[in-house]
């Protein structure tokens, strides 16, 4: 279980109508990892068990036309295989996803360091929900370079085919040795206003 501190509201809500107000979202590439490995864990299980129906069929057919890409000209070649194969993973692991992130909220007055009065709340996102964050946000193709929510979701793809072959991968070279022009300090941040978007 991983647990982020945020604060209500953040810069770019708090000119708004406080009922509008919303916390910002980092997620560090350790927590994409995690949350991963938990979809994986269900994911290995259920395609060795029932590899006989289409589901699990189609999504082991889609990570593995994705294993090849590697570099960023592959993945902006093939970003429909990424995404198709990453949308059919988490399409059957629905029912089996499980409470990840608790997103902990300290709500103050406006952008000051005064608490309001029931200030705290908290939030809770399952393993498949963080991971299905870059296929919503991810509403066109990049004009150049691979995105952070394209990069994430190749990372995503890469560690669940390897999971899948070997029941291991490489953190190290998926997420943090492949920057594919961005840095890799995060995996993606969604800002108040898209937090509350993604969240509604």
């Amino acid at each position: 279980m991983d647990v982020k501190l945020t604060i209500v509201p953040d810069k770019g809500t708090s000119s708004l109508p406080e009922d509008d107000w919303a916390p910002e979202l980092v997620m560090r590439p350790v927590s994409s990892t995690f949350a991963t490995m938990g979809v994986a864990r269900w994911l290995l299980k259920k395609v060795n068990t029932n590899m006989k129906t289409a589901s699990c069929k189609g999504a082991a057919c889609c990570l593995q036309k994705s294993q090849f890409m590697e570099n960023s000209p592959e993945i902006m070649q093939h970003q429909s295989i990424l995404l198709g194969a990453l949308a059919a993973v988490l399409d059957l692991s629905k029912e089996t996803q499980s409470p990840f992130l608790v997103q902990s909220i300290c709500r103050t007055e406006g952008q000051s360091l005064k608490l309001k009065d029931q200030c705290f709340d908290v939030f809770v996102w399952s393993d498949l929900a963080v991971m299905a964050i870059p296929l919503q946000k991810y509403l066109k193709p990049p004009e150049s370079g691979v995105t952070r929510w394209l990069r994430e979701i190749a990372s995503h793809v890469r560690s669940l085919y390897d999971i899948l072959q070997t029941s291991d991968f490489d953190f190290n070279g998926i997420y943090k040795g492949k920057p594919h022009g961005g840095q890799t300090d995060k995996s993606f941040a969604l800002p108040g206003r898209k937090c509350r978007e993604t969240c509604v």
